[in-house]
């Protein structure tokens, strides 16, 4: 695997190799340890569907040396309800900063969830992404060299 890591959105990679190009990126790609996570990215329609919907957004993890399809993950926004009763003082201001209050005091914040997440086997294991790498870009890590 290269050094450097493109992060692009599905969408970014159709507009820049049309429908065509997405479809033959994607055509490879293969998760023998979940099928949903990879007829999920195969079906690129729904996450295409998703991310026009604003419900969820696509990011492909590609090899910038080779264009190598390294993983991909979706993020998605989920409403979250904490009841108040379940939290001490302390914990319930923390919540408080980040979510609304409803009637009965329980509080409703904004969470991103992981959706899907599944790195590519079809590729050379020496190429491959480490799992803990793709959930680091997932989470926003530091550790792993993107290039924007």
């Amino acid at each position: 695997m290269s050094e450097c890591i493109k992060l692009r959105t599905l969408d970014e990679v159709k507009q820049t190799v049309g429908e065509s190009g997405l479809t033959e990126l994607i055509a490879s790609f293969s998760c023998p340890l979940n099928k949903e996570v990879e007829n999920y990215l195969k079906d690129a329609s729904r996450a295409i569907q998703s991310s026009s919907m604003s419900s969820s957004v696509t990011y492909l993890a590609l090899d910038s040396d080779t264009g190598d399809l390294l993983g991909y993950f979706t993020l998605m926004m989920k409403a979250y309800l904490v009841r108040a009763s379940d939290l001490n003082s302390a914990n319930r201001r923390l919540v408080k900063r980040f979510s609304e209050v409803d009637a009965a005091g329980n509080l409703n914040a904004a969470v991103y969830l992981i959706a899907q997440i599944g790195k590519n086997f079809s590729i050379p294991e020496e190429r491959q992404i480490q799992g803990a790498d793709l959930l680091e870009l997932a989470i926003g890590g530091k550790h792993v060299v993107l290039v924007k």
